[in-house]
Parts: structure tokens; sequence; C-alpha cells
């Protein structure tokens, strides 16, 4: 893709908007998906990115071929938004590394912290951005490694104070 000047809109106008130089993917890149709201070419109107696709696996220790337990294991976990969006929550915001997260899950509301976030950005001429969009068809897919968690407030000391 050829280097373009945009003009981008960040946290949906809540920041001012800066300018900056580079291919649609390094800018997004370089300033979140999730942060970038419009990215504006001049003399064009601007174009809204759809939200990030969120998948979420639990990574639970497992027993390698030795015996031990050193291994991991990793199941989906079944989280969805309306029918048209497939088996990923969309969502503006996406938890990072070490964020505490509640999903309902069936069987009722899971604490979780998040352990790891890798991104998968659609490319330019591919089924989710087609040649000559201004944007993708869908956001990034974001697979979210969790483990569980008994929640933010764990092993809190009695310091003796009334409550």
């Amino acid at each position: 893709m050829a280097e373009v000047r945009l003009l981008v809109t960040l946290d949906n106008g809540t920041v001012p908007a800066v300018e900056t130089r580079g291919t649609v993917e390094s800018i997004l890149r370089k300033y979140g998906w999730s942060t970038v709201h419009a990215c504006l070419a001049e003399g064009q109107a601007a174009a809204a990115y759809p939200p990030a696709r969120c998948m979420f696996s639990l990574r639970t220790r497992a027993y390698g071929l030795t015996g031990e337990l050193d291994k991991w294991e990793y199941t989906s976990l079944p989280v969805s938004g309306p029918p048209r969006h497939g088996p990923a929550m969309h969502t503006p915001s996406v938890p990072r590394a070490g964020d505490f997260i509640s999903l309902h899950l069936p069987g009722g509301m899971t604490s979780l912290r998040v352990v790891s976030v890798g991104w998968d950005y659609p490319g330019y001429g591919s089924r989710s951005w087609l040649v000559g969009k201004e944007v993708p068809d869908e956001g990034p897919l974001v697979i979210i490694i969790v483990e569980k968690s008994a929640g933010m407030f764990t092993d809190e000391a009695d310091t003796g104070s009334p409550t």
C-alpha cells in the first residue's frame, strides 16, 4: 500500500486529532485498532473502523508426555454476541494482559485474568478488506488467553480495622 497522510481521531474525538504519515495498516498498529475510530485522508470523509472481534481461550495446567504438570491446555470459551457476529464478541475496547475481566458463561459469571492478547489484522485485498474499500468489513480478530481468577482483591490482609 502507498504511504498516505492521515488525520487520526482518537477516542471518539475526546483527544485532539493528530496528523501522521504511513500506510493505513502501519498507523493502526502504531495507535492501536481499538483506539483509532476514524482515519481521514485529506479531502475525504471519515470512515469508521469496525470493532475488534474477541475470542477467549481458558489456559489451565496440563500433564506433559513426561507425566509432569508442565504444559498448558487451552479451551475456547463460548462467548459471542448477536448471531451475525459469529463466535466472537465484538467490542471497541479490548482488555490488555494483566486486566481482570468477568464473562457471562454457561453456569454464570466467571472472574478471569488476561494472560496474553494476540491481534490478527485483516490485510488489504483480503476477503475482509476488499480492494477499493476505505476500511475493512470486519475488525481485527483478537485472541485473548485467560486464566481463572479469584478476582482483583485476593489474599487481602486483615488490618483489624472495623468495616
